[in-house]
């Protein structure tokens, strides 16, 4: 009924790599979270799990700056 609420945040890029340096980076589509709704995706591979960083780093400080990242393109 709402295929939008489906849709992952930022193009299905990595919301870490855009929340800390507003790059487009390629995915693991097995490590996400839902948070408030909403699809995160992040890469992981060769020893680094975004998803685990931007869970220490803290989501609450990141979705905004990667918000705003992603507004720029």
């Amino acid at each position: 009924a709402n295929p939008e609420q489906y849709l992952p945040q930022y193009g299905g890029w990595c919301a870490y790599a855009m929340g800390t340096e507003g790059k487009k980076v390629k995915i693991d589509p097995k490590t996400f979270e839902i948070r408030d709704g909403k699809l995160y995706l992040f890469y992981n591979a060769f020893f680094n799990n975004t998803l685990e960083s931007w869970l220490e780093e803290g989501p609450e400080e990141l979705i905004p700056k990667a918000n705003q990242n992603w507004n720029k393109f």
